[in-house]
């Protein structure tokens, strides 16, 4: 069965993208997580932002969708494929900013990074699909 997931790309005044410290991870990583059974992608990035960042807000508005293949690399053995969607999460305000409440497991903070250096903090196809969304080429 193929793994669903969504994100959210966040950008602050000055053009740079919300990215999350995660513990299971060594690698930075968009806001999101998986698309639970029956629920529409909208409403999965919805919640998971709620549940990662505290903060409420609705999407409409994909800006991208990826296809991992089940032979990507980093990925556990028998990973089926997966297909994400990434939202648009708009700029976030300065009263936004105050209110992001990331949880005590998982997410271990957030961090602003200019999009040139999305690389530097996400694994190679993360960075690819972040940069696809901000409308950059790689």
């Amino acid at each position: 069965m193929l793994w669903s997931g969504v994100s959210a790309l966040f950008t602050d005044d000055r053009g740079r993208v919300l990215l999350e410290d995660v513990a299971y991870r060594r690698v930075c990583l968009l806001p999101g997580g998986a698309i639970d059974c029956g629920e529409a992608p909208s409403l999965a990035v919805a919640r998971e932002v709620r549940e990662e960042l505290g903060l409420t807000r609705r999407f409409s508005r994909p800006l991208a969708v990826d296809w991992v293949p089940p032979d990507a690399p980093g990925y556990p053995q028998g990973f089926p494929g997966e297909t994400i969607y990434v939202f648009d999460g708009e700029t976030l305000a300065e009263n936004d900013l105050a209110r992001i409440h990331v949880p005590e497991r998982e997410v271990t903070g957030v961090r602003w990074v200019e999009p040139a250096l999305l690389p530097q903090y996400m694994a190679p196809g993360n960075a690819r699909r972040a940069l696809a969304a901000c409308g950059w080429c790689t």
